[in-house]
């Protein structure tokens, strides 16, 4: 019991509430002059009495909470902070109480100092157990992803291969089927003892073996601990039909430490995954079966300290004592499959679903899980549909083309925003043998850059922070990564309406006093868009589904030997007689902006200024040279380009199709003869589509020249060359009723889902249209009626 003479102001008791489980996460003590201390214990299981001010914490080890010899039992804490000025939006957990915790947790972590990011992929998700590396198609298949990691720069992937010469599905003995895909498909002789490391490794195992080692790529085998291993009767229950192993059984606990460890040595490998381990053990508390797995893994990573390890199977679910010893918690903190997670916003990009679900779960991870950025794992691109609508598991190929080319810049930048030490990769362009060949060079170089960035500024990413709340409808979310005042802002518009925002640059986004900042965004523009000092606000205004990144260094002008452009893309030189000249000026389409030039000391005077090798007009302001707005010609249309509608006056109710036909002056009606008696919404609008973007999209194909299959148009992810027109609607309904036309024309509207065998309503993400023959450069009257029945009409 803690006894304490301090009047606290508020005792806050904070479970994550993970999986429906009443663990406590740590106790935080607030005085009302701003201290607070924190206590815990380290395991999940504690629980705590809290009378006045007197707080108790305990946990029951054993069965009854006895045992027949003496035990070691688990630390508890006591820390202490000052608590930060600004709180994070919808938590209760102040950021001075999240880095202190945080930050003992991190004093636990075995794993070896980080230096650069893991950059792991994880197969199943690209459903790698369909391919049989007995046969040519599979082995190819399986090369070609090999072949694709080494080239973005990725050395270890997690693999359920099957490999029907060795074991075959039909024997599997776990609940999912998944037996023969183990332990680089040796799972079932493994467990059934007819194999045992030391032995011969088979021919079909050994050529994967061989193949990924040419190419620098380390396996990870994936295993379930407590299957029924036959190597002692000792260990092995029989519960409810079901036989295992406990982890409980200390014996068994050393022989699969013992077996991890020579399988690793003998095969080469570069670490492991975990799944399917349950506490399912009724004579031992869950308690003495979670020490028991958490003795194997700590194991492992002190016998093999640079072994990567997906530790998973509701890891999430017992908070930080549990994630210590692993690379990384569970992606996403569920099944990475779409068909298992909600669609937080609808899109018609498959990997920006997945990106958001992912910086949803990783603000949960940070501010309320609180762990630390060295095992907060990542999430990049997405995990093809895995089952069939009746929720059968394709076992051959199936869905094998499914690159989300227009997502997946987003999906990687959102990873490295929130989990940046962590990049896992999902499904890659690799089993389609178009999607391999096709992807453009520029694709791949984006990629390895911003793997590379990741590496080079690994100090900052470990101080990555939210600064803007719960990632979600109607908000721009956002982390900022900074070490010693300088570093990284990370933006995000899950959104299609473009949104803005207002950032003070203070202690809410971690940064301090002293000095001010050149602001320069990287992506998905490189250009300086601003000086500004601490306490200034920072103005942001975002397209609709886009990601932004700034770089923020520390800025001193005294300091200056060369000119520095402000205000757009560029370079800029000087000359003796002091003309400025900048070159290499891009910009949006349609919009201005107002650029400015900051000379060195002792510049001297400045006989002109030129743009793109035009003069131009020019004031000076000590050293600072301002040039009037520069304009970038052409019709504006920008990113998820939002059309400006008006509410009209339209009602449809009880209408025969051609009352219908003569009200909304349409030329072709709907499908059926009459409306039924429903009540819709319309509004009004014009756009205009600009040539310019058609030949964008004429172009993309010409650079991504897949050849589309008549399958491929279901999904709104794949074609990127469609020019798509989406109805965005909350919360989506596949029953509700939208009638568009366009110059009074029946526009043909389909259903958009995130899943392409699953059109179920909870999968269900928008109608859209494809406008790709459309005609450019004139203006078009679009009207929108929407069925009155609450949902959401956002453009």
């Amino acid at each position: 019991m803690l006894q304490f003479r301090e009047k606290f102001a508020q005792i806050y008791s904070h479970n994550a509430a993970p999986c429906g489980r009443q663990y406590t996460i740590g106790v935080f003590m607030r005085t009302v002059d701003g201290l607070g201390l924190f206590t815990l214990i380290e395991n999940p299981f504690f629980q705590v009495n809290i009378v006045a001010d007197d707080i108790s914490l305990f946990y029951l080890p054993f069965v009854n909470g006895t045992y027949d010899q003496w035990v070691g039992t688990d630390m508890a804490f006591i820390g202490t902070y000052k608590l930060a000025k600004n709180w994070v939006p919808n938590s209760q957990i102040n950021p001075a109480e999240r880095d202190a915790f945080a930050a003992l947790i991190e004093k636990f972590l075995i794993n070896p100092p980080v230096t650069e990011s893991n950059k792991v992929h994880v197969a199943w998700d690209v459903s790698d157990y369909q391919m049989d590396v007995v046969t040519a198609n599979g082995r190819e298949q399986y090369f070609r992803i090999i072949d694709r990691l080494a080239e973005f720069g990725v050395h270890h992937v997690v693999t359920s291969q099957s490999n029907t010469a060795v074991g075959v599905r039909e024997n599997a003995t776990d609940l999912w089927g998944w037996e023969s895909t183990l332990w680089l498909s040796l799972g079932e002789k493994i467990r059934e003892g007819y194999w045992y490391p030391g032995d011969p490794i088979p021919p079909t195992v050994q050529v994967m073996l061989d193949y990924a080692k040419s190419k620098g790529v380390y396996w990870m085998a994936y295993v379930y601990p407590i299957l029924a291993f036959t190597a002692s009767n000792e260990w092995l229950l029989n519960e409810n039909g079901r036989e295992f192993a406990t982890l409980a059984n200390v014996d068994f606990q050393e022989w699969l430490l013992k077996t991890m460890i020579l399988f690793q040595e003998q095969l080469g490998l570069g670490g492991y995954a975990f799944d399917y381990t349950f506490f399912w053990d009724p004579y031992n508390t869950e308690y003495s079966q979670w020490k028991g797995w958490m003795n194997v893994v700590r194991g492992l990573r002190q016998l093999k300290p640079d072994m990567k390890i997906d530790n998973r199977q509701e890891a999430h679910c017992y908070g930080p004592w549990y994630m210590l010893h692993g690379s990384y918690s569970e992606p996403l903190a569920s099944d990475e499959n779409p068909e298992t997670y909600a669609i937080i916003i609808p899109d018609l990009s498959t990997d920006r679903v997945a990106a958001l679900q992912m910086r949803s779960v990783n603000f949960w991870y940070r501010q309320e899980m609180l762990l630390p950025m060295d095992i907060i794992p990542g999430f990049t691109f997405h995990q093809q549909e895995r089952y069939f609508a009746n929720y059968s598991l394709p076992w051959t190929d199936w869905l094998t083309r499914d690159f989300d080319y227009l997502g997946y810049q987003y999906s990687l930048i959102s990873n490295i925003a929130t989990a940046g030490i962590n990049i896992v990769f999902t499904f890659l362009p690799a089993r389609d043998q178009e999607e391999f060949d096709k992807l453009p060079a520029k694709d791949v170089e984006f990629i390895q850059q911003w793997l590379n960035f990741t590496d080079e500024n690994i100090a900052y990413l470990k101080n990555t922070i939210p600064i803007l709340g719960t990632p979600g409808r109607n908000n721009i979310d956002g982390n900022s990564a900074f070490l010693d005042n300088e570093g990284f802002m990370f933006l995000f518009n899950p959104n299609y309406p473009s949104m803005s925002i207002s950032l003070k640059l203070d202690e809410s986004v971690n940064l301090f006093p002293g000095g001010q900042w050149l602001i320069t965004e990287i992506y998905p523009q490189n250009r300086n868009l601003n000086i500004q000092t601490y306490g200034d606000v920072l103005q942001i205004t975002m397209d609709g589904t886009s990601a932004l990144v700034l770089q923020f260094t520390l800025f001193n002008p005294s300091l200056l030997t060369s000119p520095v452009l402000i205000g757009t893309s560029g370079t800029v030189s000087s000359s003796l007689n002091g003309q400025i000249v900048i070159t290499d000026v891009l910009g949006e389409v349609g919009t201005t902006s107002s650029v400015s030039v900051i000379l060195p000391p002792n510049y001297g005077t400045v006989s002109s200024v030129s743009i793109n090798g035009a003069i131009v007009k020019w004031l000076a302001y000590q050293n600072v040279i301002v040039i009037s707005q520069i304009s970038f010609p052409g019709l504006y249309f920008p990113h998820s380009a939002q059309i400006p509608l008006r509410l009209q006056d339209v009602v449809i109710r009880n209408k025969t199709r051609q009352l219908f036909e003569a009200e909304l002056r349409i030329i072709e009606g709907p499908p059926t003869d009459t409306i039924n008696t429903i009540a819709y919404t319309s509004y009004a609008g014009s756009f205009v589509v600009p040539s310019a973007l058609i030949e964008q999209l004429q172009n993309r194909q010409s650079e991504y020249p897949i050849n589309w299959k008549l399958g491929d148009y279901t999904a709104t992810w794949l074609m990127p060359q469609r020019l798509l027109l989406f109805i965005s609607l909350y919360p989506p309904d596949d029953g509700s009723n939208v009638i568009v036309t366009i110059d009074g024309g029946w526009i043909n509207l389909m259903k958009a889902y995130e899943t392409r065998d699953h059109v179920t309503s909870g999968r269900f993400s928008g109608y859209y249209a494809d406008l790709s023959l459309i005609d450019t450069d004139v203006e078009h009257q679009i009207l929108v009626s929407i069925q009155n029945s609450g949902q959401i009409f956002s453009g």
